[in-house]
Formats: structure tokens, sequence, C-alpha cells
């Protein structure tokens, strides 16, 4: 008797016309940055003097090593996961895969048998490197198994939340113009809130492997207090992974077969159960180090805010329109700056909710969520009894947190300041109207200006909210050199938001030579960037082990700053040239 999968063909003949393209570029692109971790290692330096520094160029070894893996084989598991329904969904196949005569729970695992195949390929492509590793003398192989494993994990979350969301996409993603409501994060919260928790878990285990170099109490796999008992990390990750799995192939039955009831209840309890079991495992972890009163609220949690995710649902839904103030501060802008463009892309970012609207939000939402941690760790250490020491470590831990949040959701606002501009071309040629902006009689700088403008004042208004953060969490150090050392850190990042943004506002050719694409705006945006981090590592790496102080790489930061205002005049020059010869070509 032989084996028959007809879905696992039809998926090895459509990609083998692609040249394999999905799995083989991230199989290559995977080993070349997993091979990269033995930069920091075979750099000739001798290691046996210094422990510190050995241990340091481990820990970037080690980072390296899990985050390329986690990140291909996530990277993996989300395209291969999103070929099972998704894809069939975008070719318009769909309805027919549910019409066909065998019932979906016998189907739905064979079109989940390439995917599982694919993502074990990527998984096992990087292991002549942890064997190389191991070979040279620089890990033990027990050492190197946890990286493994949660580099796997990785790509069975990806693939699992792909299962998880529907074929169509989120509601946020189907409507991108739409104001955000209530109605979309009642949708779209249970497809997100799971898999990113489980993505925080995994990062926090890979980051605690990387800190075990140096410190051995830091451990990925260990056990802890659990409750009145003991859990091993591993087997609580295990349970949690396997409450996610059978959510996911729920998820996956429903949306094969969306006619049978029973199917989606079964989906949306599973998914609850590995909400619940997400939460109660977090509320165990945690359980040894709260006061009775902070235990009883965790136990309650997670049923209050089933409540309140009930009552949301239950709420008569509202027709959602177009913010009012958006018609006035465009009306406001237009009569200040006569840029169509302009007027024109702000009209369409800011079809839902104003920029005033949106910066007040964000700026409630930051802090009322710094305001609900300090209120959690005055009431859960019983601080309102009068303790000075436990409200200042309470305050000085909000401000370590502010700190925090914004340099990890200041960095990538920064760098993405110019991401509405490219939006902007490329719906600009998916309609097919680059042809009349080209044939307009606006000049090419206006084009650059008014696109460039209006993603930055879109970009500002993320920016601008954490930047008052950054400026709370700045009270964390005690002397004013900590504070310029960061302002100096903050303004680089942000000079290189502007600079991509430049080159961004002129990414209108769709086609370009691979020397082309280099000298283009957007191309020189990113080599500027990528010079300069490339820069900052080498800094890192080879200069300060052999220097006594940092303030080398807070100076080369300055300098990098003041360069980028220069570059960025240079990259928007280019810009205008890239529309000037895009408009030649197009009149041709």
């Amino acid at each position: 008797m032989r084996f028959e999968n007809p879905f696992f063909l039809k998926e090895i003949r459509a990609l083998s016309r692609k040249a394999f393209a999905p799995l083989s570029w991230i199989v290559l692109a995977q080993v070349l940055l997993v091979i990269c971790a033995f930069w920091p290692l075979e750099y000739q330096v001798d290691l046996s003097s210094d422990p510190m520094l050995r241990a340091l160029r481990r820990g970037m070894a080690g980072l390296l090593l899990a985050a390329c893996h986690g990140l291909g084989c996530g990277a993996a598991g989300w395209i291969l996961g999103g070929r099972i329904f998704v894809e069939e969904h975008r070719q318009q196949t769909l309805e027919g895969l549910q019409l066909i005569s065998a019932a979906p729970w016998r189907w739905l695992p064979q079109k989940l048998l390439f995917p599982l195949y694919g993502l074990f390929l990527v998984w096992l492509a990087p292991l002549p490197v942890y064997a190389a590793l191991a070979i040279r003398g620089h890990f033990f192989p027990h050492e190197l198994a946890p990286a493994a494993v949660l580099a796997g994990c990785a790509g069975l979350l990806t693939m699992g939340a792909a299962l998880l969301a529907p074929p169509g996409g989120l509601r946020s993603q189907r409507n991108r113009e739409e104001r955000f409501s209530l109605a979309a994060l009642r949708e779209d919260g249970p497809h997100l809130m799971l898999p990113y928790w489980i993505g925080l878990i995994l990062f926090r285990m890979v980051w605690d492997w990387v800190m075990g170099f140096n410190s051995p109490a830091r451990q990925s796999f260990k056990t802890l207090p659990f409750y009145e008992t003991t859990l091993r990390t591993d087997a609580g990750l295990a349970l949690l992974l396997f409450a996610f799995g059978m959510a996911a192939l729920a998820a996956g039955l429903a949306s094969a077969d969306p006619a049978a009831a029973w199917v989606r209840t079964a989906a949306r309890w599973t998914r609850s159960l590995a909400i619940g079991v997400a939460y109660y495992l977090w509320v165990g972890y945690t359980w040894a180090g709260d006061g009775m009163v902070a235990r009883g609220v965790k136990l309650a949690g997670l049923g209050v805010a089933a409540l309140v995710f009930y009552w949301l649902r239950r709420r008569k839904k509202r027709q959602r329109r177009e913010d009012p103030l958006t018609a006035r501060e465009l009306g406001w802008l237009g009569f200040r700056m006569d840029n169509p463009v302009l007027i024109r892309d702000l009209r369409v970012s800011l079809r839902g909710s104003g920029m005033r609207r949106r910066t007040l939000g964000r700026i409630f939402g930051f802090f009322g969520s710094l305001g609900l941690v300090l209120f959690w760790q005055l009431y859960s250490n019983d601080a309102f009894l009068g303790d000075d020491n436990v409200v200042e470590q309470a305050f000085a831990v909000t401000r370590m947190i502010a700190l925090t949040m914004s340099v990890w959701l200041g960095l990538p606002a920064l760098l993405t300041l110019g991401s509405r501009a490219h939006q902007q071309w490329q719906a600009e040629r998916r309609a097919n109207t680059l042809s009349q902006l080209a044939m307009t009689p606006l000049s090419s700088a206006a084009i650059v200006r008014g696109r460039w403008g209006a993603s930055l004042l879109v970009g500002a208004t993320q920016v601008a909210p954490l930047f008052l953060v950054f400026l709370v969490g700045l009270s964390v150090f005690e002397n004013d050199e900590g504070r310029l050392r960061a302002l100096i850190t903050a303004c680089w990042v942000g000079t290189l938001g502007v600079v991509l943004s430049a080159g961004m506002a002129g990414a209108a050719r769709p086609r370009l030579s691979p020397l082309g694409g280099v000298f283009s705006a957007v191309g020189l945006a990113t080599l500027v960037v990528g010079a300069e981090f490339a820069g900052t590592i080498f800094l890192v790496t080879h200069i300060l082990p052999n220097s006594s102080s940092s303030e080398a790489i807070y100076a080369c930061w300055l300098v990098f700053t003041l360069l980028n205002c220069v570059l960025t005049l240079f990259v928007y020059r280019r810009a205008i040239a890239d529309i000037e010869i895009y408009r030649a070509r197009d009149l041709e």
C-alpha cells in the first residue's frame, strides 16, 4: 500500500516552479546569518586572561545564533502556515477546497504535512553550525540545545498563529483606513494576544539562556516555584504550546468546515482554554512573591476579563464615521500649505482619526499604563501603609519601565518614520495612478516634499508620546552625563529615521537593476543605516574591550548625528532625481 498525499505533491509542484523561493531564501539567509556567530568567537584575541570578555563574546555569539535561527524558523512557520488557508483565500480557491468530498478532519492533517516538513527542513539547516561551534570548543552540546529547541518553538508558534487567524486576515489588516474601535479590538484580540504572549515568553527564555553564560543561575530550563510546589520551565512551555497547538488545530478545522456549528464552538473553547493555561501558568510562577490580596486579584483577574470581553461582544455595533477633527486639521494645513500631495496623503492616512486624537490617545495610553504599573507595585507591596523605601523603589521601577518602553517602542517608531511614504507609493502602483501623478504640473521637488512631509507628520503622532515617556525615564540616571548620553543615542536613531524617510519619499520606481537600486534614494538611505550600525558593532567588539572609557561610542554617535543631517539633504536630492528619471521614462 502506497501513501498518497495530493496536497503534499501540489505544494511541491507549486514551489518548484519558483525554485522553492519561500524556503530556499530563508534557509540561505538563515545559514549565512548563523555563521556570523563565529565572528565574535574566532576574532584573534587572547580570551584566557579576561573571563568577562570571554563571557561577553560567548553571549554575543549565542544571541546571534538564537536570534537568527529563531527568526528564520519564525518566518518559515508564518509563510508555510499561511499557505494552508490564507494563500487559498487569496487565490479564491478556499471555497472549492471546503467543498471536496473528503471530511475536513481527514484532509486537514494531509494539508498540514508539507508545512511541518518544510519547517523541519528550515530548523535542520543551521544544525551543522551548532556542531561546528561544539567541535571548535566554544560551547558544549548541552549548552546549545536550548537555542535549537526555542528556535523550533518559534516556528511552531508562528505557524499556529497563521492557523489561528481568519483566512481573510485580521480586521485591522482588511480595513487599514478604519479608525481604531473596540469592535476591531474585540475581533482581533483573541487572535493576537496568545501568540504575542508566547512570543514574549520565548524571548525571555532566549535572553535567560544568553545571560546564563555569565551567570549560571539564569538558565532557560530550570525548576521554579509553582503555586505550592515546583515546575520546570520546559514542562510549562510544553504544556503551553500543547494548549496553543490544540487551539490552532481547532481554528484550522473551523476554517476548513465553517458550516459546522460545533466546530466553531470547539474553536472558541479551545482558544479560551489556551488563554487560561497561559494566564494561570504565569500566576503559578509569580505566586510565591505575592501577598494574599495580590493572589486573590490574580486568581479572579481572568474571570473579570472574560466578563468584560463578553460585555463588549454583546454591545450594539455603531457605524464608524470619519473623525470630524481630521477635516479641521486638514483645512488648517491646506490654508497654509499649497501642496496637493501633502493634503491628499494626510487625508488618506488620517481618515480614521486626526493627529490630535492619535497623539492624545497614545499619551493617555502610555502614561495610563505606567500609572497602573505604579499602582500595582504599591498595592501588592502594601506601600500604602507608609513604607517610604517601598514607595521610592516602586517609583524607581516605574521610571525604569518608562525608559525600557520608550527604547523598545521608540526604536522601530523612529526607523519607520518614512513607512507611510513607502505605503503611498505602493498604493499608487497598485491603483495604476503613478502615470497620472507623473503628468501633473507639480515639480518633482513638490511631490517629494509633500509625500515626505505627510509621512513625517503622521509618524510624529507616534514618536511624540514616546519622547515624553523617554523624558520621564531619563530620571533613572543620577547624573547629567547619563542623561546626555541617552539623548545623544535618541538623536542618532532619530536622524537615521529621517534619512530613511527621505529615501522612501522618492521610492517611485518599481523595478531597478541591482546597481540602480543601490544608488537610488532608498538604497543610499539603507546603506547609511547599515554602515552606521556596522560601525557601532565594530566599536563595541574591537575598540571598547581595549579602552577604559565608553566615551568613544557616544562621540561617534554624535558625529553620526551631525553627519546624518548632511546626508538627509543628499538623499533628498537623490529622491528628487529618482522622480525626475521616472517621469522622463513614463513620458517616453
